[in-house]
C-alpha cells in the first residue's frame, strides 16, 4: 500500500470544564481544530480517551514520515473502538462494569471504581543535583565513566589530580543554563555526559533529582527579586558601555 501521511488524532475528552486557548467546552458536543485534524467529544466526566491513529484524513501540508521504523498506516477499527469504550464508560456508575468488548485477541471489561473531585495540585518543582567536571586531558573523562558511580566518587577519583575541576551544584530545572539542561536531559542518575558551549567544563554528572513544592513568595521577596532583575539589566548596560568606551592595547 502507499505511504500514508501523518495521521490526525482523534481525541475523545470527557471533561466536566476543559480550555484550550480560552474556549470553554460543552458536555454533549463535539468540537474540531482549525483544520479539523483533531476532533474533542466533551463529556462530564474527568477522564480522557485517546485514540491517536484513528485518523482518516492524509493532509497535503503535513510530509512523509521516513524515520526507520515508524507506522504511517490507520489502525484498524481504532477510531471505532474508542467510541465504543466511551459510550460504554460514560454510562457507568460507581461499582458497574461494561459488557464485555470483544478485540482482535482479547475481550476487555471497565470498571468504574469511583469519581473524585479535587482541587488544583500544588505546583511542584524539580530540583536537579549534578556535578560539573573540567580537566584538560579528554582521556580522563572515558576513564571516570567506568570507575566512578556517584557524584561523592568524584573527589575521591580527582583528589590527586589538580588539573581536574568539580563544580557542584543543585538549582531548579528550569534554571538550569540551556547546555546543562540539554546535557542532563541525555543521562541517568550517576552518569556522566559530554557538555557542549562552556569552557570551564566539559562534561556533566547527574547526581540526583529531587521534587518541592513550590511557595509562592511574599511581598518583600517579590520587591527583592524585582530589585535584583533591574540591577542586573543596569549593570550589563553599564559594562557594555565600558567594553564600547574601552582602549585595548596588546604588548
Amino acid at each position: 500500500s502507499s505511504t500514508m501521511k501523518n495521521i490526525a488524532f482523534f481525541l475523545l475528552i470527557f471533561l466536566a470544564s476543559f480550555s484550550l486557548k480560552c474556549q470553554s467546552f460543552l458536555s454533549g458536543k463535539t468540537y474540531y481544530s482549525e483544520k479539523e485534524y483533531i476532533a474533542y467529544f466533551a463529556g462530564n466526566m474527568p477522564l480522557i480517551l485517546t485514540v491517536p491513529h484513528g485518523g482518516l484524513l492524509v493532509p497535503s501540508t503535513i510530509p512523509n514520515r521516513n524515520c526507520s521504523g515508524c507506522v504511517t498506516v490507520m489502525d484498524t477499527n481504532t477510531q471505532e473502538l474508542g467510541r465504543l469504550i466511551a459510550d460504554e464508560v460514560k454510562t457507568l456508575a460507581k461499582d458497574e462494569v461494561t459488557a464485555p468488548i470483544f478485540l482482535t485477541n482479547a475481550v476487555a471489561v471497565f470498571q468504574m471504581r469511583g469519581i473524585d473531585e479535587k482541587g488544583a495540585p500544588e505546583p511542584i518543582s524539580v530540583f536537579v543535583d549534578y556535578a560539573l567536571i573540567g580537566t584538560k586531558d579528554t582521556a580522563i573523562l572515558a576513564q571516570m565513566e567506568g570507575s566512578v558511580d556517584t557524584c561523592d566518587d568524584l573527589y575521591e577519583f580527582s583528589k590527586n589530580d589538580p588539573t581536574i575541576r568539580i563544580n557542584r551544584n543543585s538549582q531548579a530545572r528550569s534554571s538550569l543554563a540551556p547546555d546543562v539542561a540539554l546535557a542532563i536531559s541525555k543521562i541517568d542518575l550517576g552518569e556522566v555526559g559530554p557538555l557542549s558551549g562552556g569552557t570551564e567544563a566539559q562534561a556533566v554528572m547527574l547526581c540526583n533529582l529531587s521534587a518541592q513544592r513550590e511557595v509562592a513568595p511574599d511581598r518583600d521577596q517579590l520587591k527583592e527579586m524585582l530589585l535584583n532583575r533591574r540591577l542586573a539589566v543596569l549593570s550589563q548596560s553599564y559594562l557594555s558601555e565600558l567594553r564600547s568606551n574601552a582602549i585595548i592595547r596588546q604588548p
